[in-house]
């Protein structure tokens, strides 16, 4: 591409989403149906057993913002139960509640510098001592920062959203299963 950002979705196919043969026959369909009366919305139970949870909103940034009112939304619509903890909570060790802590995206100076130090370290220790940290997109780098993850990043040399980009499947793997040896994600 002459460009290194593409707006919106550049790709779309249901079928390779789905890892389906597909296309387009060309037929004019005229399928049978009649209206149904308004459903009511479905309502997941509450999950028994589930983890304890707690999101952190690392900025009021609209990316964070964006990134944790979905967040919130689906863990409320899995019937998942969760907390909401601030970065001066962290630092006074209120992690010791909870399981599992899942900050949306948001931007890592800004999450570090909130954290102060003992924050920083009081997070670390969590970790280390066996709770789960799961982190989306820009959040990972502040797991880079303090050491709890191996993973690199690089800065990308385009940014593509929407493109299908096209996988390798380690048929080791049990989500490989009946796939075969390729599959298509959508980026």
């Amino acid at each position: 591409m002459p460009f290194p950002y593409f707006y919106d979705v550049t790709a779309w196919s249901g079928p390779l989403l789905e890892n389906v043969s597909g296309g387009r026959s060309g037929a004019d369909v005229k399928p049978r149906a009649i209206p149904l009366p308004q459903q009511a919305e479905p309502v997941a139970p509450p999950v028994v057993g589930a983890p304890r949870t707690a999101v952190w909103q690392v900025s009021e940034n609209s990316a964070a913002v964006e990134s944790s009112g979905w967040l919130r939304w689906w863990l409320g619509d899995q019937g998942l139960g969760f907390g909401d903890l601030t970065a001066e909570q962290i630092a006074a060790g209120v992690l010791a509640d909870y399981d599992v802590l899942v900050v949306p995206n948001g931007p890592e100076a800004e999450a570090a510098d909130s954290l102060g130090e003992q924050g920083r370290a009081a997070l670390t220790e969590w970790v280390r001592g066996g709770g789960t940290l799961i982190t989306l997109r820009d959040s990972s780098r502040l797991a880079a920062r303090l050491g709890l993850t191996s993973a690199a990043f690089a800065e990308p040399t385009s940014d593509i959203p929407g493109a299908l980009i096209r996988m390798e499947l380690d048929p080791a793997s049990p989500l490989a299963a009946g796939v075969g040896p390729t599959a298509w994600a959508m980026y």
